[in-house]
């Protein structure tokens, strides 16, 4: 596994005129750890970012694809997990209610994972 980077659940932009872009940037900065966009490897400590706009619920325009759960399944080999700014909500609730996830018992696997979290607030 690599050391340690910014990810999210949704794909964080690289576009560095966005807002959303600027948010993890601004915590990239502060803690001196690279974004990973994509997060698509494992990292031995990931600190999540959930985007500014974040409104307590998942916002899956595309549904629940490979993608994601390659996400959420790097985010459950970290040995160490922050939430950045708000305590981690629980994703593998979410998942869980939506028709097209299918295993149940790999959301309750991320829900337990996901209640290792530590909140890391902005100062």
């Amino acid at each position: 596994m690599h050391n340690q980077a910014i990810v999210g659940i949704g794909k964080i932009p690289k576009k560095e005129s966005s807002h959303g872009y600027g948010w993890a940037r601004t915590w990239s900065e502060n803690l001196n750890i690279p974004i990973d966009h994509s997060f698509s490897k494992p990292y031995d400590t990931v600190y999540v970012d959930h985007g500014v706009n974040f409104g307590g619920s998942l916002n899956l325009f595309g549904g629940f694809d490979d993608e994601l759960k390659a996400r959420c399944d790097n985010l459950m080999m970290a040995q160490t997990i922050y939430s950045l700014d708000i305590d981690m909500p629980d994703y593998g609730a979410m998942l869980a209610k939506r028709k097209d996830v299918t295993d149940k018992g790999w959301c309750d696997k991320l829900s337990t994972k996901l209640k290792t979290a530590k909140t890391q607030h902005s100062h």
